[in-house]
């Protein structure tokens, strides 16, 4: 009997680790580009036609709680689920804001987060949570960091920044202000992203981290309640199109030394609040397959917590600072978005079905117990 047990241990072991162990992980790359797509979709990124390896994936994009959105840029950045805190995406160019020095008695950097005090006092949660514990170690390891974009409202919402920030509240190079913005009144709050402008600086960029906010679909779900849907869905189609040619150009320059990481950090107000956190991955640059991470083990699946130890990963870096993710590998895998579609079709059924199977799993328990008594 014990035999068998342990037989069956060993067979468990082997059969995930051969799900996690023999995938591909791609050799450590010069530069990084993390690309955030607030609410991306399937329909978003699917056939985009790029001469490069595409993986693709599910994301878990659930958080340590608080403010909904700022917990998932934040969570991004600290590689473990954080607590979201009032004015997280309030960061500033260094001409922008003189408060930065007053808060910290830290010298100024070229992008600063002048509150990130109470971001990091916020993390009231069991486990150890480090707000820009990415860029930490990404500088610790002799390595620059940058942001581009913004996704400006009437207020900063800077989600670039907030990912690309060290735990001290700086980046030391970028543009988040308002220079990356055309003006444009048939666009969400009369602006829109100057994609021609981001791209340059991608390409110009020598950071090894280089963090990207396309910036028109968070405006967009913003302004959504002002809107009806047929506008909304021609103004999100008109943004998926100028998106999709702007990640078209950058994939087919990116060359051997450089990959392009595509994320939704939050899968959007809508989906939000039907309690679906899947959002879609895509991986460009190396391999073809399915995401997989040690975190889940599972192909086509990682988790908010696995991009900050990926990212260190595919730059050689040491992960320095603390971190609950783990690194997200490549397993090979033909028909990739069907797969990845149909995984996530199968946890939602799940994730909807859960609550009347356990209700009728209680009452069961709860007849059993009056019976045996």
């Amino acid at each position: 009997m014990r035999a068998a047990i342990l037989l069956t241990v060993v067979l468990m072991v082997v059969g995930v680790s051969s799900v996690y162990g023999k995938t591909l992980l791609p050799p450590p790359v010069s530069q990084v580009v993390l690309v955030l797509w607030h609410g991306m979709e399937w329909v978003d990124i699917e056939d985009l036609p790029i001469n490069t390896g595409q993986a693709i994936g599910l994301m878990n994009t659930r958080t340590g709680g608080g403010l909904g959105v700022e917990a998932a840029y934040l969570s991004i950045s600290a590689g473990a689920r954080a607590v979201g805190t009032a004015g997280a995406g309030s960061l500033f160019m260094d001409y922008e804001s003189h408060q930065f020095t007053l808060h910290t008695g830290l010298p100024s950097s070229s992008i600063v987060q002048p509150f990130i005090s109470q971001l990091l006092g916020g993390q009231n949660v069991s486990y150890t949570v480090i707000p820009g514990a990415l860029a930490s170690a990404i500088t610790k390891g002799g390595k620059g960091v940058s942001a581009y974009g913004n996704s400006d409202i009437e207020e900063p919402r800077r989600w670039a920044g907030v990912v690309a920030m060290d735990r001290s509240g700086r980046i030391w190079s970028g543009d988040v202000g308002r220079n990356v913005l055309l003006e444009d009144e048939d666009y969400p709050y009369g602006v829109k992203t100057n994609y021609d402008l981001l791209t340059a600086n991608i390409l110009a960029s020598d950071s090894h981290l280089v963090v990207v906010d396309l910036g028109d679909p968070y405006r967009l779900g913003e302004y959504a309640p002002n809107l009806l849907p047929e506008q909304a869905d021609l103004l999100r189609s008109r943004m998926r199109k100028e998106a999709r040619l702007f990640l078209t150009n950058l994939g087919n320059q990116i060359g051997e030394e450089r990959v392009v990481l595509v994320i939704a950090p939050y899968p959007g107000a809508e989906r939000g609040q039907q309690g679906q956190w899947l959002t879609p991955v895509l991986f460009l640059g190396r391999d073809s397959g399915l995401t997989v991470s040690g975190t889940t083990r599972w192909p086509g699946l990682i988790t908010n917590m696995d991009i900050a130890p990926m990212i260190l990963e595919l730059l050689g870096v040491e992960q320095s600072e603390t971190m609950i993710g783990r690194s997200v590998r490549i397993k090979p895998a033909q028909h990739g978005f069907e797969k990845v579609q149909h995984l996530e079709e199968r946890l939602l059924a799940t994730a909807r079905h859960r609550g009347w199977v356990l209700r009728v799993l209680v009452a069961v328990q709860i007849l059993l117990y009056i019976g045996a008594l």
